[in-house]
């Protein structure tokens, strides 16, 4: 497996991209050396944030080996060249926890968060122990406090999301908040939409 993150382009308003390189811009490093991807990368003032997805470690379980992932953060002044202190930016619960698929934005004063979360063990055949919706608050963007309770997101009683809440992100649209999830096996089942209301601070 190896992932990294480039950069396109467009001049006609982002109806077609091409790349600036041929090479990535984030790629693997000697401290996250098997994966680097599913970025978040935003424009503040005059640099650049960056939350990604990263590999640091293999881990045999249940006698297959399985990848920890984490998300960490990232900065720079251009969004080409980018400055990495291995900031791991939200913590595990367990040791057998990932975290992927970062989410931010900003409001109310602070930043947010919604990533992906699972356990390393059980998570292709038990439900319980695959993909649900993380969900995290931040003062500077750097030191984050974990809220998963509060994302108003969970599994179904039955159906296409009834097993798994994976890679969710948030956008705006027309003044309505919104996010994208992927259903059961990874959105193998399908994907679906889900709206922030406002006056009683609940999905649907």
């Amino acid at each position: 497996m190896r992932n990294a993150v480039g950069v396109a382009i467009s001049e006609d308003g982002g109806y077609s991209f091409r790349r600036m390189f041929e090479g990535p811009v984030l790629d693997r490093t000697r401290n996250e050396p098997y994966y680097v991807g599913a970025a978040e990368v935003f424009r503040e003032g005059n640099h650049w944030k960056c939350y990604y997805t990263c590999g640091n470690e293999w881990k045999v379980i249940d006698g297959k080996p399985e990848i920890d992932y984490q998300i960490k953060y990232a900065t720079s002044h251009d969004g080409i060249e980018w400055h990495r202190d291995n900031l791991q930016v939200i913590r595990p619960e367990h040791d057998f926890e990932v975290c992927a698929r970062p989410s931010v934005w900003w409001r109310d004063g602070l930043y947010h968060m919604l990533f992906s979360r699972r356990s390393m063990a059980g998570f292709r055949v038990e439900a319980d122990q695959g993909y649900r919706a993380g969900y995290a608050r931040s003062s500077d963007g750097i030191m984050w406090q974990r809220h998963d309770s509060e994302t108003g997101l969970d599994p179904s009683a039955d159906g296409w999301d009834s097993e798994g809440i994976a890679y969710p992100y948030h956008f705006e649209l027309f003044g309505r908040e919104l996010l994208i999830y992927n259903g059961n096996q990874f959105g193998r089942s399908g994907f679906g939409i889900a709206e922030r209301l406002h006056e009683e601070g609940s999905a649907s």
